[in-house]
Order: structure tokens, then C-alpha cells, then sequence
């Protein structure tokens, strides 16, 4: 297993910092932020992305979090998953759709909108061209913002699962993999 230390203990001004901005937006800090306060500086960018995209972004919260949840399905990221179910009920995905991307059903299974954001998703994880039809598509639905911000959620939570996998950051306490 491939650990970081837990840094909490011995946190330089600059670090205790960076963690006191993501408390006071986040409420707690552990997990990924906790592992990658091992390097304050580059997670003072990340969470400024991350706090953007889920706290200020102008992406609907239903699209955020199914798209979080579909990548973290995607790229097999239990701590994603766990983190972000309880936002995607909030956000009012039904449990229905939560099921059906925890399963990995088709992009056919889903509403039309769903499943082109999930097609989007698709592109973005295969380091893809997104197709005219499509990106006209989700352009028209969504506006031109809108769609930029649909492919930067996707490559900060591959980001983000890219990191937590390669640490090993452990769950959060009393959950198990909901992919294993």
C-alpha cells in the first residue's frame, strides 16, 4: 500500500492555512484533502478548482454529481463514490439513476440528457474529440460555459481519482468499496 503521511500534526503556517480556507468551506478535512496537505501548495490550486466546481460552478447540481458519480464509477474510485452519493440524493438524483450508474448500465438506459453528459464523460476519460452531433447538442442544452465546465469536472475528478487511487487514501470510516 501506498500511503502518505498524515501531515495534521505538523503543519507549516502556509499548510495550516490552506487546510483552515478548506474547513471553514468544507466543514471537515480528511481523506484526499488531509493526504494531499503533504504538498499545501499544489492542494491551495486543487481546492480552489474543486471548491469552484462544486460550490460556484453554474453546472446544475443533478449534472455535477451525476457526472462525478459516473467517473468515479468509471475509474472504479469507492472514495469518490462514497463522498458524493449523499450529494447526488441532495442534488435530487433519484436512487434509481444512482443504482443504474453504480451498475454501469448503458448511456441507452438513461434520459437523453444523461446520457449525453455521460457521452461527453466518455470522451473526456478516452482523451477523446468530442463528436459535432453531440457537442452541438449539449451546447444547445447547456450553453457553451456550461459545456467547457462539463469537461473540466471530468478531468478534475479523473484527477482526483487518479490520486486517490495511487495513495491508497483510505475510505471514510465504516464504508466499504462499493465497487469491489
Amino acid at each position: 500500500m501506498s500511503q502518505l503521511p498524515e501531515p495534521t500534526n505538523s503543519l507549516s503556517p502556509g499548510a495550516l492555512k490552506v487546510y483552515n480556507k478548506l474547513l471553514e468551506k468544507r466543514g471537515s478535512v480528511d481523506g484526499l484533502y488531509e493526504s494531499m496537505l503533504n504538498h499545501p501548495k499544489a492542494l491551495k490550486h486543487i481546492g480552489r478548482l474543486g471548491t469552484y466546481l462544486r460550490f460556484e460552478g453554474a453546472l446544475p447540481d443533478d449534472i455535477r454529481e451525476i457526472i462525478i458519480l459516473y467517473v468515479s464509477k468509471k475509474l472504479n474510485c469507492g472514495y469518490e463514490w462514497i463522498k458524493h452519493e449523499p450529494y447526488a440524493v441532495k442534488a435530487g438524483i433519484s436512487e434509481e439513476i444512482i443504482n443504474k450508474i453504480k451498475a454501469g448500465k448503458p448511456h441507452s438506459e438513461f434520459n437523453n440528457r444523461i446520457s449525453q453528459v455521460m457521452q461527453i464523460a466518455d470522451c473526456v476519460l478516452k482523451r477523446e474529440s468530442i463528436p459535432d452531433e453531440l457537442h452541438n447538442s449539449v451546447e444547445k442544452e447547456l450553453g457553451t460555459k456550461d459545456l467547457i465546465e462539463l469537461v473540466i469536472l471530468c478531468g478534475f475528478y479523473s484527477l482526483i481519482a487518479s490520486f486517490t487511487l495511487a495513495f491508497d487514501v483510505p475510505l471514510p470510516q465504516g464504508f466499504e468499496d462499493p465497487f469491489k
